[in-house]
């Protein structure tokens, strides 16, 4: 003989919030600048609009070749 069936849940087992799966936040962590002799095209002000756009707070610019 089987069980009963039993009764639907009244709320699911885990929140729609909590299974949703998010974009987890990225930062670059090699950039150069226009500061960077031979190796850099990005000016900063450019650069600073295209990381705002794409939504990202931080960089790591490491820049070398300079005095």
């Amino acid at each position: 003989m089987s069980p009963p069936p039993r009764a639907p849940l009244a709320r699911p087992l885990v929140s729609l919030e909590a299974s949703a799966v998010t974009k987890p936040p990225f930062t670059h962590l090699h950039v150069h600048t226009q500061y960077s002799l031979l190796d850099g095209a990005a000016r900063l002000g450019d650069m600073f609009k295209a990381c705002n756009e794409m939504g990202m707070s931080h960089i790591a610019m490491t820049d070398h070749g300079n005095l």
